[in-house]
């Protein structure tokens, strides 16, 4: 449960990690439906994420994982599993610590 968790940008930015994860995953399995509904949430996230204030580079990050996940059905598929559990586990760890 997050019921005692801060949900501050380490909290949105492991929860955009996971997101993108299923996007990606709904997206290589053809499922439409499902990576719509992915991408949507991500869009949800990453406007919870901004509304915390992040600094310049965190908004840009945001924005650009955004962008990444909005054209991935254009065939620029810039994404891997492996890829984004390395980017994203750190931001996890911070969120899981601040429980």
């Amino acid at each position: 449960s997050t019921t005692g968790m801060k949900k501050d940008g380490n909290y949105y930015m492991a929860n955009l990690g996971a997101e993108i994860k299923r996007a990606l995953r709904f997206f290589e399995k053809g499922m439409h439906d499902e990576y719509r509904g992915a991408r949507d949430r991500v869009e949800h996230i990453v406007q919870q994420f901004l509304a915390t204030g992040p600094s310049e580079g965190g908004k840009e990050e945001a924005l650009l994982l955004r962008d990444l996940v909005r054209h991935m059905h254009e065939g620029r598929q810039a994404l891997s599993q492996p890829m984004l559990d390395r980017y994203f586990a750190p931001f996890a760890v911070r969120a899981l610590a601040s429980l």
